[in-house]
């Protein structure tokens, strides 16, 4: 028997409403969106919750990335592909942690373990797909 995906109903749903509005605050390059949209694109096969709550929830991570490490995203689009990676891999950790935070029952560590999955998932996506042009 396989198990059961996250769905909306495992998250608070005020948290999806806020990922929601959040969505339009952060600014991204043409290139980085596209990327970004292919993130939520396999994450959402993990965790269907609704992609604009997810990219609510993405710009949630990267905008307090940009806040903890005093940049701008854009910034990286000129970065090396190993200071890019690095950047992603710490991007999806705070992914991961937000994604957690909006869980029901966030202490569950089956679902924690489901959102990691997703977004491990992601990262590996981007790393085939963009690894060294």
């Amino acid at each position: 028997m396989s198990e059961k995906k996250l769905d909306a109903s495992d998250f608070k749903i005020q948290s999806l409403k806020d990922a929601e509005e959040y969505f339009k605050t952060v600014a991204l390059t043409e290139t980085q969106y596209k990327i970004f949209l292919e993130f939520i694109n396999i994450i959402d096969e993990h965790i269907p919750i609704g992609k604009k709550a997810l990219k609510g929830i993405g710009h949630l991570a990267i905008q307090s990335w940009q806040v903890d490490h005093k940049r701008s995203i854009t910034g990286i689009a000129k970065a090396s592909h190993l200071e890019a990676m690095k950047t992603l891999s710490e991007i999806c950790d705070y992914l991961r942690i937000e994604l957690i935070k909006s869980l029901l029952h966030s202490e569950d560590e089956t679902d924690a373990s489901k959102v990691s999955i997703a977004v491990d998932e992601a990262l590996e996506h981007y790393n085939k797909k963009y690894g060294e042009q």
